[in-house]
């Protein structure tokens, strides 16, 4: 089974009214569409996306201006601020340097150019590294819960057995 099949697969089997199937980040929070009803909140949670310079139909399920992971043909809701970031960050570097600071531009512009994007590819890298190390620490963590769950209940069943045997 290929990787769209199985997502079709996982994506048949979600319950409730629930259709879609998305990649998310811990932390993240979805809101439930029934709170949208609420226009107070609705007009507050439209605001924050706008200070932070954010459409937030990019974030609204189903929305056509989703980003769409090519692995998987799946939604993906992720903010892309590293090329501003980045580009906020060299552009003033760049011009106190007297590269890239007039007329066409040139080979300094090139060059500033290539350093904003090896330094978004960077960003881009540690990115994703620190998004397995959440992956890898949410799994850690929810075996442990299990493993304290499934500790608890055999000291329960021993403490019960015991007891048992007293009676």
């Amino acid at each position: 089974m290929d990787m769209e099949q199985s997502v079709q697969k996982a994506a048949d089997s979600s319950r409730g009214t629930d259709t879609v199937m998305g990649h998310l980040s811990i932390g993240e929070i979805v809101v439930p569409r029934e709170f949208l009803s609420d226009q107070q909140f609705a007009k507050q949670l439209d605001d924050v996306f706008k200070r932070n310079n954010t459409n937030i139909e990019e974030f609204t399920v189903g929305s056509s201006k989703n980003k769409i992971n090519p692995e998987t043909n799946s939604p993906e809701f992720f903010k892309k601020f590293l090329k501003k970031a980045v580009r906020a960050v060299v552009k003033p570097v760049a011009k106190a340097l007297g590269i890239g600071g007039g007329g066409d531009g040139g080979a300094a512009a090139a060059a500033a150019e290539q350093q904003n994007r090896e330094i978004s590819a960077r960003l881009e890298d540690q990115k994703i590294q620190m998004q397995a190390k959440e992956r890898e620490l949410a799994m850690s963590t929810q075996a442990s819960l299990r493993a304290r769950r499934r500790n608890a209940g055999r000291a329960l069943l021993g403490g019960m057995d015991e007891e048992s045997t007293l009676g």
